[in-house]
């Protein structure tokens, strides 16, 4: 899981977590399949999609379909999520 913060909704914002976020799922890959992947909700709803789309190009390959999709969760309704609030 990682934690995307509310804030990456601005165009700088978004950039730097787009990567950072492709670099995780870059070297985590080989174990991924189908994986869906949660971010905290208190964001734009615009994100999430333009975060899926790159991750989808940049991560999955030809025959392996690591990511399926990214999808928003309030971290009040998913422990992981409030989980990772806490330690980020």
């Amino acid at each position: 899981m990682v934690k995307v913060h509310p804030s990456a909704g601005t165009k700088g914002g978004a950039s730097y977590y787009k990567y950072a976020s492709s670099l995780v799922f870059e070297n985590a890959k080989e174990v991924l399949t189908e994986a869906t992947v949660i971010i905290d909700g208190s964001g734009s709803r615009e994100f999430p999609r333009q975060l899926q789309s790159y991750l989808k190009r940049r991560i999955n390959d030809p025959g392996q379909r690591a990511i399926r999709k990214v999808k928003l969760q309030d971290s009040s309704r998913n422990n992981l999520v409030q989980l990772v609030d806490m330690v980020a």
